[in-house]
């Protein structure tokens, strides 16, 4: 068994129980602590996800699947409190003819960052739980920002907030292995279907990243004047996170994934090749085989694997269970991230089943 030094108590990340819109007010609770990443998106139609954040404020939407700059939605996500958030009459998020559904991650320390030679306008993080949000004004120059996890990250993800510009993903899986010799300057865009591409001038080269500081170049999609950013940093922590990559086998049972503790919200993503952003957790799929699943880079409606056998999820990993060309083609190389719960932390307590 994984043990970790996060007691089972500590929530630090956590999927929302699912809830219909009432074209009004409506308190979203029973996250388990006040989110300061959350993640919204409606699963019973097609509409464009929410990416939410206390740096950049309440009402302050991006969405995942799009390239729009931030804009103020009044009346969508208006606060957070201490086990969840409360929504507007928005109908992106509380429309009373659609169910929704939230991810929610943990950071919250909002001072004592240093170091880099950029300095964040704003920002919050936690190295417990591997978090860690950044918002600047670009410098149009190659520069490094903080961002105080005291590991390197191994997800990081870039948006410019006044410019109509794509999503920059930085992942370690893109330098872990190599198809082609190049992964060192490689990102992808998480608004779109893309195979990853040889970007230096977004990270600075990939293999910049250090357990301090994050790096940029000068390009408009990461690190240029007059626009300003935010970025969202994830590294893998002992019995509660990993990133990392996989070859696929074309095999109806594919590979399968240790993570160290049972995962509640995994992302796969083809880096070879076309293929859209897979997204699942635990509270859409609690058995087996785990077949619902959204795409961050699509607007689409919960289940739109079709109910084909996706993944199995166990309580210490993850198995690809179809020869989709998205998450298992022959040959093909994939990146993912995972979150979960420690099997058994430093309190001694032994984690039940989400």
């Amino acid at each position: 068994m994984a043990y970790t030094s996060i007691d089972k108590g500590a929530a630090l990340a956590n999927t929302s129980s699912q809830w219909t819109g009432n074209d009004s007010t409506q308190t979203i609770s029973g996250i388990g602590f006040q989110p300061d990443l959350t993640w919204i998106k409606a699963m019973t139609t097609t509409l464009n996800w929410g990416m939410f954040d206390p740096v950049c404020g309440a009402t302050k939407w991006k969405a995942s699947n799009i390239t729009d700059a931030e804009t103020t939605r009044s009346d969508s996500l208006t606060s957070w409190n201490a086990d969840g958030f409360v929504l507007g009459s928005d109908g992106y998020f509380n429309d009373s003819n659609y169910d929704f559904r939230s991810w929610n991650f943990k950071a919250g320390t909002t001072s004592g960052l240093s170091g880099g030679t950029i300095t964040p306008d704003s920002y919050s993080f936690n190295a417990t739980s591997g978090v860690s949000i950044l918002k600047w004004a670009g410098t149009g120059s190659n520069g490094t920002i903080a961002h105080g996890l005291g590991v390197r990250p191994d997800l990081v993800i870039v948006k410019a907030l006044d410019d109509a510009a794509k999503w920059a993903v930085w992942h370690r899986g893109m330098w872990g292995y190599s198809y082609d010799g190049g992964e060192e300057d490689r990102t992808q865009a998480w608004n779109d279907n893309s195979a990853s591409g040889n970007n230096a001038t977004y990270f600075n080269g990939s293999d910049n990243m250090t357990s301090s500081v994050i790096s940029l170049g000068d390009s408009n999609i990461t690190n240029n004047t007059p626009y300003n950013y935010i970025a969202y940093c994830f590294a893998s922590i002992k019995g509660f996170s990993k990133h990392s990559w996989y070859i696929g086998s074309g095999e109806a049972t594919g590979p399968f994934l240790y993570c160290g503790f049972k995962p509640q919200m995994i992302m796969v993503k083809r880096r070879n090749g076309a293929g859209s952003w897979a997204w699942w957790d635990t509270k859409r799929d609690p058995y087996n085989y785990a077949d619902n699943n959204v795409y961050f880079d699509e607007n689409y409606a919960d289940n739109s694997g079709g109910g084909t056998r996706e993944i199995n999820i166990f309580s210490n990993g993850f198995q690809i269970m179809t020869t989709h060309n998205d998450k298992n083609g022959d040959g093909d190389d994939y990146i993912w991230s995972a979150w979960g719960q420690p099997i058994i932390g430093t309190n001694g307590v032994l984690t039940t089943a989400f």
